[in-house]
C-alpha cells in the first residue's frame, strides 16, 4: 500500500465530490471543506501507522524498540555497552605534610576537564583506598559512570575532583582508560541477528555464535578448507585480547553451532599496537592543550574501533579527527606514513599517540 500525503487525500476527496456534485463548495472555510480536512488528517494518520507497522514487521527494516522486539524473538538482546576502566593517582597538596592518613571511599568521583564542545567525562573509584601516613600518593581503580567509548580517555586527562577530598590536592591518570563500549547500534544488532539466521554450520553462523558471547567485540572464522574439518575462530574483546573465561565461553557457543565431527579452535587475534605521531595547528581562540588531548582521544577511539582484519586508512582517521574535534586548523600525520595493512587474523589497537 502506497502512503498518501495529507494533500493527496484532500485532493482525492474533493475530486470525488466535485464529480458527483459539481456545485458543492469544498474550499477551506466551508463546512464541507473543514470536514474534508478533518477526515483527511485522520486518514493520513492511519497511513502513517500502517507504514510504520510495515517497517517494524521485518528484521531488515525495524529500528529501535521494534528491532529489540524482533531480536528478542530470536533470543538476541542488544548489547548495552561497557564502562571504561583504569587507574588514577590521588596526590596530597604540594608541600603538605605526609601525615595523617586519609581514606578515599568507594564511589569517589573524578572527571576530565570539559568545555562547551566536549563535556566532562565522569569516573568513580571502585574500591576504598588509603592515602597512608608517610605517603604522598595512592593509586585507585576507577570506572566510567556511563557505558560509552567516551570513557576511553588519554593519559593525564582525568584531573578534576568535583567534590573536595580531605587530604587530597590533585588527581591524574598515568595511563589511558580503556574498555569503554557504546550501546549496540541498530545496524550492528541487525547484522548480528541476521547472522544468527545464517545457514546452520556456515561461517556466518559461527561468527554470530561467537559474537553472542557477552564481552566479545569481534570474531572471524578462518577455515583452511584442507579436508580435516579443523577451523579457527579468532575473537577478542574491545581491547583486542581474549581472556581465558571469554575463550572458554566462545568455544562453548561455537561448539553448539558447528558441524558434528569438525574441530574448532578459539584463539585471540594477533594484537598489533599502532603508534601515531601528529602535528596540529590550532585555531585562534582555542585552548591548545584541550585540542591536543581531544585529538589524542579521537585517534585512540578510531583505532580501537577497528575490527579483526581491518586496515588502518589514514584518510579515514583524518576524517574522524575532523568530525570529532573542534579547533583544528590543520593536522599532519607522520606516523604511520601510510595506510596500515593487517592480516585476516590481526587487530590493531592504539599505542602511544603523540600530538605536538
Amino acid at each position: 500500500m502506497a502512503t498518501k500525503s495529507f494533500s493527496d487525500i484532500v485532493s482525492s476527496i474533493k475530486n470525488y465530490l466535485t464529480a458527483v456534485a459539481p456545485n458543492i463548495a469544498t474550499y477551506t472555510g466551508t463546512v464541507i471543506g473543514d470536514i474534508i480536512n478533518a477526515i483527511a488528517g485522520e486518514i493520513g494518520q492511519n497511513y502513517a501507522t500502517i507504514d510504520n507497522t510495515k517497517t517494524d514487521m521485518f528484521l531488515s527494516t525495524a529500528t529501535g524498540a521494534a528491532l529489540d522486539s524482533k531480536c528478542a524473538d530470536l533470543g538476541i538482546v542488544r548489547l548495552q555497552g561497557a564502562r571504561a576502566t583504569g587507574t588514577v593517582t590521588f596526590l596530597r597538596p604540594v608541600g603538605a605534610s605526609t601525615t595523617p592518613a586519609y581514606t578515599i571511599p568507594t564511589g569517589t568521583q573524578v572527571s576530565t576537564l570539559g568545555d562547551a564542545s566536549n563535556p566532562s567525562i565522569y569516573f568513580e573509584t571502585t574500591t576504598d583506598a588509603m592515602l597512608s601516613s608517610g605517603s604522598n600518593t595512592v593509586d585507585v581503580a576507577i570506572q566510567a559512570k556511563e557505558r560509552s567509548t567516551a570513557g576511553n580517555v588519554s593519559a593525564a586527562t582525568i584531573t578534576v575532583i568535583p567534590t573536595a577530598i580531605a587530604g587530597v590536592g590533585s588527581v591524574t591518570n598515568a595511563a589511558s582508560t580503556s574498555g569503554g563500549a557504546d550501546k549496540e547500534t541498530d545496524a550492528a544488532l541487525r547484522a548480528r541477528a541476521l547472522g544468527s539466521l545464517a545457514p546452520l554450520y556456515s561461517a556466518a553462523a559461527l561468527v554470530a555464535a561467537a559474537k553472542s558471547v557477552a564481552g566479545i567485540f569481534d570474531a572471524v572464522v578462518s577455515d583452511p578448507a584442507d579436508g580435516t574439518g579443523s577451523f579457527t575462530v579468532y575473537a577478542c574483546d574491545s581491547s583486542g585480547i581474549l581472556g581465558a573465561g571469554l575463550q572458554s565461553s566462545v568455544l562453548t557457543a561455537v561448539n553448539a553451532r558447528k558441524v558434528i565431527g569438525t574441530t574448532p579452535t578459539v584463539s585471540a587475534p594477533t594484537k598489533t599496537v599502532q603508534a601515531v605521531t601528529a602535528t596540529v595547528t590550532v585555531k585562534s581562540g582555542y585552548d591548545a592543550a584541550i585540542v591536543k588531548s581531544n585529538i589524542q582521544t579521537a585517534i585512540t577511539n578510531f583505532i580501537n574501533a577497528l575490527k579483526i582484519g581491518d586496515d588502518l586508512i589514514r584518510y579515514q582517521m583524518m576524517v574522524n579527527v575532523s568530525d570529532a574535534v573542534d579547533g583544528v586548523d590543520d593536522l599532519s600525520i607522520s606516523v604511520p606514513a601510510g595506510n596500515v595493512v593487517t592480516t585476516a587474523s590481526e587487530v590493531l589497537r592504539a599505542g602511544i599517540i603523540t600530538v605536538s
